[in-house]
């Protein structure tokens, strides 16, 4: 009896490893579905951090700032906006990341922003002109999504992606899964 208790046990558990670890994480369109919902903003928020930045007001032509103040027009105006945007894409742990490079910086360059704080009034968020903004992607296919690895907390997506130059690739994107919802592990652009 402890033996077939024993076998039965053990198939169970290789047909559990065999299949269910495919039911356990997204399926390809439960992730193109979450790439939908995330790449959009992901997109704008990685400009706004690593790309061009913020629209900012011209320093003139004299000045030896290198810390111009972000247009009154901008997407968000505070360094709390952009946080709170970021927080609706990316995981926390790349979060960290991301403000380490935006609003912290360190011994080799300064932080992306920082909000100046006038003497009589709110503070103003100022963008640093210096740092080069990087080459992003041009586009990411999610409709090539497949789910290539994953567990209930976190899964990696194989899409097609171009570059600037308009070679495509295989890229793998990290997706996991925080508090009950998915977020970006990493940079996608």
């Amino acid at each position: 009896m402890k033996r077939i208790v024993c076998c039965i046990l053990s198939l169970l558990f290789l047909i559990f490893c065999l299949t269910g670890c495919k039911f356990m994480t997204l399926s390809d369109s439960e992730a193109r579905a979450e790439l939908e919902k995330l790449l959009p903003p992901s997109r704008q928020l990685t400009d706004i951090f690593y790309g061009e930045g913020l629209p900012y007001v011209p320093l003139p032509e004299d000045s030896s700032d290198f810390y111009a103040y972000v247009s009154s027009d901008a997407p968000y105006k505070t360094i709390g906006e952009l946080k709170e945007a970021a927080a609706k894409v990316f995981s926390k742990e790349y979060l960290q990341t991301i403000y380490d490079y935006a609003f912290v910086g360190n011994e080799y360059q300064s932080a992306r922003y920082f909000a100046a704080t006038d003497k009589n009034g709110p503070s103003h968020l100022k963008i640093n002109l210096k740092l080069e903004a990087f080459s992003l992607l041009k586009d990411i296919d999610i409709e090539s999504a497949k789910v290539v690895e994953g567990t209930p907390a976190a899964c990696v997506v194989k899409v097609k992606a171009t570059r600037s130059d308009g070679t495509v690739f295989d890229k793998k994107i990290k997706l996991v899964k925080e508090n009950g919802s998915w977020y970006l592990d990493g940079a996608a652009y």
